[in-house]
């Protein structure tokens, strides 16, 4: 059995999410802001569903920049929730 989240987001539109994500990675931001930004934007909003968001679109959309996402996340502590 599979079971998938279901994602809300701004304007109900992950394509154009998931490319701002790319976006921000391109720009250099870190690992922490961009979840950050996650959490704030999407719901479900915890670090697991954020990760596994930012992740994917990287993956899927802009995979040259998993190096970046990789090398920013080394030393990601999350916040305590």
């Amino acid at each position: 059995m599979t079971v998938r989240r279901h994602y809300n987001f701004p304007n109900n539109d992950a394509l154009s999410y998931g490319r701002g994500i790319c976006d921000s990675v391109t720009r250099g931001e870190s690992y922490g802001q961009i979840m950050g930004d996650v959490k704030r934007d999407v719901t479900p909003s915890d670090e697991y569903a954020a990760n596994y968001l930012v992740s994917y679109a990287v993956n899927i959309l802009c995979p040259a920049e998993i190096w970046q996402l990789r090398n920013s996340a080394a030393h990601y502590q999350p916040p305590g929730e």
